[in-house]
């Protein structure tokens, strides 16, 4: 799970692992969490630090493959930018994509001035990344209400299911 600093990482794994709203604290590396759905798959998510040094190195920690989920904090709007170019660097390495299927979560959606998730998907400029074959969903969501989270993790349960995607490598 990447996302910028304070965009609710860290607050969307807990409330997937505790059904509940937890408070914490700025993540320095990493959190990991393993959830189990209804349906008995299991994820293994890891909350990787949003701080700028980390950024560059996401697309490394990451397992070719390997589904991503994006966060984006819905209220601050002046952080929609940089948002979608920490995704895009994160997605890509130059042009060459790494990564097939992406779900971003527009966190903090109970807040009453929060983004809509289609103001957020054309900032994001989503559609961009059919071009390059990778599946993405985008979903509202709240860590700390849970709404829209079991939603988000049934559609990655779906894809991981379906047609295999193109290897991608890392150049």
């Amino acid at each position: 799970m990447l996302g910028l600093p304070n965009a609710g990482k860290t607050t969307i794994l807990y409330q997937l692992k505790l059904n509940e709203a937890i408070t914490t604290i700025h993540t320095n590396s990493f959190n990991n969490e393993t959830i189990q759905l209804q349906s008995g798959s299991q994820f293994t998510i890891w909350d990787y630090s949003g701080s700028p040094g980390n950024m560059g190195f996401w697309y490394r920690l990451l397992e070719e493959r390997e589904p991503v989920i994006f966060v984006v904090d819905s209220v601050e709007r002046l952080w929609f930018r940089e948002a979608r170019d920490a995704l895009r660097n994160a997605m890509t390495e130059g042009y060459q994509p790494l990564f097939g299927i992406v779900l971003v979560l527009c966190s903090k959606q109970d807040m009453p001035d929060a983004a809509s998730v289609e103001e957020i998907r054309d900032v994001l400029e989503l559609d961009r990344f059919w071009k390059y074959g990778m599946r993405w969903h985008i979903r509202g969501v709240s860590g700390v209400t849970g709404e829209g989270l079991l939603e988000g993790l049934e559609w990655l349960e779906t894809q991981l299911q379906g047609p295999a995607l193109p290897v991608l490598k890392h150049k």
